[in-house]
């Protein structure tokens, strides 16, 4: 057999390729399992223990300690974990305690390890008559580490640390395992530290309000649906206004009968305790709701109240993401909110500036675990707050107000007001950014469609040249190491652990251009980024080509670095994909350079200005 060379072939075995193997029932527990047949280790199972307690906590393995005493969490973890939990109220007598892996995860030369996928399977029964035992009685259940998350909840969407499971009909609570936060520093790990320690007084804040939404519902919140209330509500927001305070305002919107109407706009106040406790409120002001049934000529004296105490700049107001909210407020109430300077998107960013995100959820997560999944309230609506029953759209929009507020206390100490000013009003030309971008020109899109493949085909050809073999496939990482390593036998990369390993990433194709005489690292580097424009931005492209305006928008946050600059993104600040595209960095290839252009009929001006030249 003859390769694309033409030279004869005798070694042409065929690439392997994974063949779907029949899952067949096996044997579970600790006879199946291989730790069973380590000495030395004691089963820390303990089930007889359990007995219906309010909370569930479940931990990693057995450490050393634990191994001798026979009982959970009494190492040098569980003593950091029980002092941080007393001051809660939580002691070991207060819950249902397990381990995932009831053995201390030993080798047979004696070194603990990662609890294996076999080991875990094994113990998963145990797992299974532990929550039997409980009997549903835990309102929540602690979970610590990544392994025993993975082990209890494998197949469970995670929307934050703290979340309700609904076959377990209580709140879950992922916190970090102790033995990370004291390989951290301890009580000296910062951030790390401080979250476990809000994490487990949101345990305590679901042990007093149990239930799903419990502590949000159990807020000083409600709504205002009459003159009365709005009277009521008025004497507080300019009571606040006299003391200088800001109130916290948030709007919810929606479609009724096919228009985009104000549904809401909640007003918040607070203050913090000398012990630190927030002491305030919210109230919702319901204006468009279908289900708000409202006196005639109620709706038009509490438009014109709302609009009285957003445009009146002695009442000082803190928003989230407040350029999207006033730009609601103009276009949809017709009046300009003035008094706004502090918003807590950016002001928690510039404390902050580590995290992923700052959106109200994620705001929660990090600060205010007591709230919950809150935000999930809004999940089955699917963006449209009309469809959501009145008292839950009023919890939702004092909660968004009360967390707002909340928030602003929390990062105002020490806060660069004069930067903050800066971010607040550049959000506002973003905004207007959002609205419109470059033109798709679709003659060049389309030859760039034909074009694009016709390149990655002739680079596949080159590859599979080199390799000598026409089955030879560049897109599998398997077969590309295969060609490096093996067949060009280029030098292999050295992992953080001084190991050899067969990568193909990025980097490792980078270094080996520029050390190696093989032009096989190079073809894979441009293959990859002709596949990275077929399939991100023509893909992309052919979208906003389905458009009236044939326009890439983008998504822009001052929030998406540490180091300050602009982030795009095509999702809202909830993750939510919008049919946007990144336009942060810009394709430098000729092909997507000229698919993007500023105005459609630019060949229009282009051929006059050539005939112009001409004469």
């Amino acid at each position: 057999m003859r390769n694309l060379l033409g030279a004869l072939v005798t070694d042409q075995r065929p690439f392997k390729t994974k063949k779907r193997q029949t899952k067949v029932a096996e044997q579970l527990g600790c006879a199946a399992c291989p730790l069973d047949k380590i000495q030395g280790l004691n089963k820390v199972i303990n089930i007889d223990r359990i007995r219906g307690k309010r909370v569930m906590l479940w931990a990693q393995s057995p450490g050393a300690r634990e191994n001798e005493e026979g009982l959970e969490l009494v190492g040098a973890s569980g003593q950091l974990l029980w002092k941080e939990l007393l001051p809660y109220g939580i002691e070991r007598k207060h819950v249902d305690l397990q381990n995932v892996i009831r053995c201390r995860p030993l080798g047979i030369d004696g070194i603990e390890h990662t609890p294996t996928k076999k080991e875990l399977r094994c113990c998963s029964v145990y797992n299974t008559e532990a929550l039997l035992k409980n009997d549903g009685k835990a309102c929540v259940h602690v979970i610590l580490g990544k392994v025993a998350a993975d082990q209890l909840l494998p197949k469970v969407k995670r929307t934050g640390s703290i979340f309700w499971h609904e076959q377990w009909n209580a709140y879950v609570v992922l916190v970090d395992h102790p033995s990370f936060i004291l390989r951290s520093g301890g009580t000296k790990a910062g951030w790390i530290y401080y979250k476990l320690r809000d994490q487990f007084r949101a345990v305590r804040t679901i042990l007093d309000h149990p239930g799903r939404w419990g502590y949000v519902k159990a807020q000083n919140y409600g709504a205002v649906s009459d003159m009365r209330q709005m009277a009521e509500l008025k004497q507080t927001i300019y009571k606040e206004a006299k003391t200088g305070r800001r109130v916290g305002v948030d709007f919810e919107d929606g479609i009724v009968d096919g228009k985009h109407v104000v549904l809401s706009v909640a007003f918040s106040w607070g203050v913090l305790d000398n012990d630190g406790v927030f002491k305030g409120g919210a109230r919702s002001v319901v204006l468009n709701h279908p289900q708000a049934k409202h006196v005639p000529g109620v709706l038009p004296k509490l438009l014109s109240e709302i609009k009285a105490i957003l445009s009146d700049g002695a009442v000082r107001k803190v928003l989230q993401h407040g350029s999207s909210d006033c730009t609601d407020s103009l276009e949809l109430l017709g009046c300009q909110i003035e008094g706004y300077d502090y918003d807590v998107q950016y002001a928690t960013y510039l404390k902050h500036p580590h995290l992923r995100s700052y959106s109200l959820n994620s705001i929660a997560n990090n600060f205010f675990p007591e709230f919950g999944d809150y935000k999930t309230m809004a999940t089955p609506y699917h963006g449209n707050f009309a469809l959501m029953p009145l008292d839950l759209l009023v919890t939702y929009n004092c909660a968004d107000a009360d967390l707002t507020k909340r928030a602003e206390l929390k990062t105002s100490t020490g806060m660069n007001m004069p930067l903050l000013q800066v971010y607040i009003r550049v959000a506002f030309t973003l905004a207007r950014m959002e609205k419109v971008g470059p033109i798709v020109d679709a003659e060049n899109l389309a030859r760039a469609e034909k074009l694009i493949p016709d390149e990655i085909k002739k680079i596949d050809h080159k590859l599979r040249v080199i390799a000598g073999r026409a089955d030879f496939d560049p897109g599998k990482n398997q077969q590309v190491a295969w060609l490096l390593f093996d067949k060009l036998k280029l030098p292999k990369p050295i992992d953080k652990r001084g190991v050899e390993t067969r990568s193909t990433a990025k980097g490792v194709l980078e270094t080996l251009t520029l050390t190696q005489k093989s032009a096989a690292p190079k073809l894979m580097t441009m293959k990859r980024k002709l596949e990275k424009i077929r399939t991100t931005y023509i893909s992309g492209y052919k979208r906003a080509l389905q458009t009236p305006r044939r326009m890439i928008l983008s998504y822009w946050w001052l929030t998406g670095a540490v180091t300050g600059r602009l982030r795009s993104s095509g999702r809202d600040e909830e993750g939510v994909d919008k049919g946007g595209m990144n336009l942060q960095n810009l394709h430098g290839n000729s092909f997507i350079k000229n698919i993007l252009v500023s105005d459609p009929n630019w060949r229009i001006a282009y051929d006059g200005n050539s005939k112009q030249t001409d004469k």
